[in-house]
């Protein structure tokens, strides 16, 4: 996978999270923006253990927990959220995440 810019807030030219994505994020520890498993892996996880988060919305999520410098999928202890791509019969659902991630954006730049 080739990176061109910071997979939390987007700015350019970054490989990896940005110096102020990485504080803001992991308390400044540098984690891999690639996920040790597939789609597959989520979904054969998903259908086994179902889904126990209680976040309403169209996306579904997953818990992530930071196992040294990775990000691993957890049923117990998680402190991230994981929303993969959208599957379904929706309208611009490739759209969905770009979207969330820039009104999550906004909201934060509210006072």
């Amino acid at each position: 996978m080739n990176i061109s810019q910071c997979p939390a807030c987007l700015r350019p030219g970054y490989k990896e999270f940005c110096a102020s994505c990485r504080k803001s994020l992991f308390g400044g520890k540098r984690v891999s923006p690639i996920l040790p498993f597939t789609r597959p892996d989520y979904n054969v996880r998903k259908r086994e253990q179902g889904s126990r988060l209680s976040i309403s919305g169209v996306q579904s999520k997953h818990s992530l927990k930071l196992n040294d410098a990775s990000l691993e999928l957890t049923e117990k202890g998680g402190e991230y959220i994981l929303k993969p791509a959208v599957e379904g019969e929706f309208d611009n659902l490739e759209a969905m995440p770009a979207n969330e991630h820039v009104t999550m954006q906004l909201a934060r730049t509210l006072p």
